[in-house]
């Protein structure tokens, strides 16, 4: 498993702001994400919101997938299918999301992730199907066409 210093994921500026995710890991065999939730992330009772954890799963279970072929480099990964569950609540504070290729074919990767937070607890697990597609960054735009 292959360490590093935190690197941002950053989908879009106003994404990054909302969300901010650092990849902690990333190799073929491990892909791990830490976030910090504030209270902006938070529901009615306290929890952090089902569709926040579960874009952090998406989004964990996308780039194990894509590390999986070619190391991630040139590789994007495209969610087919997700399906979260749910198991405990958590509050504002940080989290990490590792995530793990089980197996596939060439291009279409079945993945599994798991949400803990600060004492290690399961927050939240989920399986995905994943397509991994070629992916130019640099001739990607980087703002929104007018």
């Amino acid at each position: 498993m292959k360490r590093h210093a935190p690197k941002p994921v950053i989908a879009t500026e106003m994404f990054g702001k909302f969300l901010p995710m650092s990849v902690t890991c990333s190799d073929p065999s491990e892909y791990e994400m830490t976030a910090v939730f504030v209270d902006d992330h938070l529901n009615a009772t306290g929890a952090v919101h089902g569709g926040i954890l579960s874009t952090l799963l998406d989004i964990s279970t996308a780039g194990a997938g894509a590390m999986s072929v070619n190391d991630g480099v040139g590789t994007y990964g495209i969610t087919i299918s997700l399906t979260v569950n749910f198991v405990q609540p958590t509050g504002a504070g940080p989290v990490r999301s590792i995530a793990r290729v089980l197996g596939g074919g060439a291009r279409t990767k079945f993945v599994e992730a798991k949400i803990l937070d600060e004492q290690d607890n399961l927050v939240a697990s989920a399986s995905a199907t994943i397509k991994v597609v070629d992916f130019d960054a640099e001739a990607q735009p980087t703002t929104p066409a007018e």
